[in-house]
């Protein structure tokens, strides 16, 4: 699995920084991309999450709450996932 492989790769992380680097690459490979809640795939998600969570659980406490963010992006059909980390976008305030 992709995902197994690329955890394989980062073997620790000596701050924080490495923590946040490590995500982003997670990111750039496209192995964020979690079966959204709902689909009916909950096994296939939290698999992936398990898997993270047995590499590292730092790591996973970050994953875990930038897939949560993307799935609600992808509930609202936002087009903000498309430019930034969900954790990096803030919604507009209503006036």
């Amino acid at each position: 699995m992709a995902l197994h492989g690329f955890l394989q790769g980062y073997r620790g992380y000596a701050h924080t920084q490495a923590l946040g680097d490590a995500l982003k690459a997670l990111q750039e490979e496209g192995l964020d991309q979690l079966p959204l809640p709902g689909s009916g795939q909950t096994l296939a998600r939290f698999s992936r999450l398990a898997q993270v969570a047995g590499h590292d659980l730092r790591l996973c406490k970050l994953f875990e709450g930038h897939t949560d963010a993307l799935a609600i992006i992808a509930e609202l059909d936002s087009p903000l996932h498309a430019t930034l980390p969900p954790w990096a976008n803030r919604l507009p305030a209503n006036p």
